[in-house]
Protein backbone atom coordinates (compact mmCIF):
# COMPACT_ATOMS: atom_id res chain seq x y z
CA UNK A 1 0.00 0.00 0.00
CA UNK A 2 2.97 2.42 0.80
CA UNK A 3 4.31 1.85 -2.99
CA UNK A 4 0.77 2.66 -4.15
CA UNK A 5 0.61 5.89 -2.14
CA UNK A 6 3.50 7.25 -3.32
CA UNK A 7 3.14 6.48 -6.67
CA UNK A 8 5.83 3.97 -6.71
CA UNK A 9 4.47 1.02 -8.13
CA UNK A 10 6.54 -0.30 -11.03
CA UNK A 11 3.45 0.23 -13.40
CA UNK A 12 4.08 -0.23 -17.14
CA UNK A 13 3.06 3.50 -18.31
CA UNK A 14 5.75 4.92 -16.00
CA UNK A 15 8.21 2.30 -16.87
CA UNK A 16 7.63 2.90 -20.63
CA UNK A 17 7.98 6.24 -20.01
CA UNK A 18 11.67 5.96 -18.18
CA UNK A 19 12.58 3.78 -21.38
CA UNK A 20 12.34 0.14 -18.67
CA UNK A 21 9.75 -1.12 -20.84
CA UNK A 22 8.61 -1.77 -24.89
CA UNK A 23 4.79 -0.73 -23.91
CA UNK A 24 2.10 0.54 -21.72
CA UNK A 25 -0.26 -2.56 -21.74
CA UNK A 26 -1.16 -3.91 -18.45
CA UNK A 27 0.31 -7.12 -17.72
CA UNK A 28 -2.72 -9.08 -16.21
CA UNK A 29 -5.64 -8.01 -18.40
CA UNK A 30 -3.37 -7.13 -21.77
CA UNK A 31 -6.40 -4.90 -22.58
CA UNK A 32 -5.41 -1.35 -21.13
CA UNK A 33 -2.55 0.77 -20.40
CA UNK A 34 -1.57 0.11 -16.89
CA UNK A 35 -1.34 3.70 -15.25
CA UNK A 36 -2.28 4.31 -11.39
CA UNK A 37 -5.99 4.37 -12.35
CA UNK A 38 -6.11 0.68 -14.22
CA UNK A 39 -4.00 -0.68 -11.45
CA UNK A 40 -6.60 -0.23 -9.11
CA UNK A 41 -9.44 -1.03 -11.41
CA UNK A 42 -8.34 -3.93 -13.17
CA UNK A 43 -10.29 -6.90 -12.80
CA UNK A 44 -7.79 -10.10 -14.30
CA UNK A 45 -8.03 -12.31 -12.36
CA UNK A 46 -4.51 -12.24 -10.45
CA UNK A 47 -6.11 -8.85 -9.35
CA UNK A 48 -9.24 -9.70 -7.94
CA UNK A 49 -7.05 -12.43 -6.17
CA UNK A 50 -4.99 -9.30 -4.40
CA UNK A 51 -8.52 -7.80 -3.31
CA UNK A 52 -9.73 -11.02 -1.96
CA UNK A 53 -6.57 -10.48 0.15
CA UNK A 54 -7.31 -7.18 0.75
CA UNK A 55 -10.25 -7.86 2.10
CA UNK A 56 -9.20 -10.77 4.27
CA UNK A 57 -6.74 -8.11 5.66
CA UNK A 58 -8.99 -5.71 7.15
CA UNK A 59 -11.13 -8.16 8.50
CA UNK A 60 -8.22 -9.14 10.39
CA UNK A 61 -7.25 -5.47 11.50
CA UNK A 62 -11.04 -4.82 12.25
CA UNK A 63 -10.76 -8.18 14.31
CA UNK A 64 -7.71 -7.08 16.32
CA UNK A 65 -8.96 -3.47 16.92
CA UNK A 66 -12.39 -4.47 17.38
CA UNK A 67 -13.87 -2.40 14.94
CA UNK A 68 -17.32 -2.88 14.22
CA UNK A 69 -18.85 -4.61 10.94
CA UNK A 70 -20.39 -1.31 9.98
CA UNK A 71 -17.67 0.67 9.74
CA UNK A 72 -15.72 -1.81 8.34
CA UNK A 73 -18.40 -2.54 5.54
CA UNK A 74 -18.89 1.36 4.65
CA UNK A 75 -14.74 1.26 4.29
CA UNK A 76 -15.09 -2.45 2.12
CA UNK A 77 -17.95 -0.13 0.61
CA UNK A 78 -15.78 2.72 -0.53
CA UNK A 79 -12.77 0.62 -1.49
CA UNK A 80 -15.08 -1.64 -4.00
CA UNK A 81 -17.10 1.30 -5.29
CA UNK A 82 -13.43 2.29 -6.78
CA UNK A 83 -12.69 -1.34 -8.03
CA UNK A 84 -15.74 -2.05 -9.93
CA UNK A 85 -16.25 1.98 -10.99
CA UNK A 86 -19.76 1.70 -9.14
CA UNK A 87 -22.00 4.16 -7.10
CA UNK A 88 -22.16 3.65 -3.86
CA UNK A 89 -25.57 3.03 -2.09
CA UNK A 90 -26.99 5.88 -0.59
CA UNK A 91 -25.77 7.56 2.85
CA UNK A 92 -29.41 6.21 3.99
CA UNK A 93 -28.99 3.29 3.56
CA UNK A 94 -25.85 2.55 6.08
CA UNK A 95 -26.80 3.05 10.19
CA UNK A 96 -27.59 6.61 11.17
CA UNK A 97 -24.17 6.46 13.43
CA UNK A 98 -22.13 6.17 10.23
CA UNK A 99 -24.22 8.73 7.71
CA UNK A 100 -21.89 11.83 8.77
CA UNK A 101 -18.80 10.10 8.49
CA UNK A 102 -20.48 8.99 4.64
CA UNK A 103 -21.02 12.31 3.70
CA UNK A 104 -17.53 13.28 4.79
CA UNK A 105 -15.59 11.20 3.14
CA UNK A 106 -17.84 11.85 -0.16
CA UNK A 107 -16.53 15.31 0.48
CA UNK A 108 -12.95 14.67 -0.18
CA UNK A 109 -13.51 11.80 -2.54
CA UNK A 110 -14.08 8.04 -2.04
CA UNK A 111 -11.17 7.90 -4.61
CA UNK A 112 -9.29 9.82 -1.86
CA UNK A 113 -9.10 6.54 -0.02
CA UNK A 114 -7.00 5.01 -2.08
CA UNK A 115 -4.42 7.05 -1.73
CA UNK A 116 -4.26 7.18 1.81
CA UNK A 117 -6.68 9.98 2.53
CA UNK A 118 -9.07 9.39 5.26
CA UNK A 119 -11.72 12.02 6.55
CA UNK A 120 -11.46 12.67 10.25
CA UNK A 121 -14.91 11.35 10.70
CA UNK A 122 -12.90 7.50 10.71
CA UNK A 123 -11.02 8.07 13.75
CA UNK A 124 -14.15 9.58 15.72
CA UNK A 125 -16.73 6.95 14.50
CA UNK A 126 -14.38 4.49 15.39
CA UNK A 127 -13.70 6.27 19.45
CA UNK A 128 -17.28 6.58 19.68
CA UNK A 129 -17.91 3.26 18.67
CA UNK A 130 -15.58 1.24 20.88
CA UNK A 131 -15.05 3.66 23.70
CA UNK A 132 -15.94 1.27 26.41
CA UNK A 133 -13.21 -1.06 24.65
CA UNK A 134 -10.61 1.60 24.33
CA UNK A 135 -9.12 0.33 27.01
CA UNK A 136 -8.42 -2.66 25.78
CA UNK A 137 -7.17 -1.78 22.34
CA UNK A 138 -3.56 0.24 22.17
CA UNK A 139 -4.50 2.71 19.95
CA UNK A 140 -7.12 5.40 19.41
CA UNK A 141 -9.14 6.76 16.48
CA UNK A 142 -6.11 8.18 14.56
CA UNK A 143 -3.66 5.67 14.73
CA UNK A 144 -6.62 3.29 13.47
CA UNK A 145 -6.70 5.24 10.22
CA UNK A 146 -3.40 5.41 10.17
CA UNK A 147 -1.94 2.21 11.00
CA UNK A 148 -3.20 -0.26 8.00
CA UNK A 149 -1.28 1.97 5.44
CA UNK A 150 0.05 5.18 6.68
CA UNK A 151 -2.66 7.29 5.54
CA UNK A 152 -3.50 11.18 6.17
CA UNK A 153 -6.49 12.95 7.58
CA UNK A 154 -8.32 15.49 5.54
CA UNK A 155 -10.85 17.67 6.52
Amino acid sequence: MHKHLHDWLPLNDFLFKQKQTHDRECPSCKNETEDHWHFLECQAPNRVESYQNLRSNLQAYAEKTKTSNELINLLWDGIKSIWKQKDLKPADEYPVALQALYHSQKGIGWEQLMYGRFSYHWGEVFEQQTEEKLAEIPLGGSQWISEPCGPKKRN
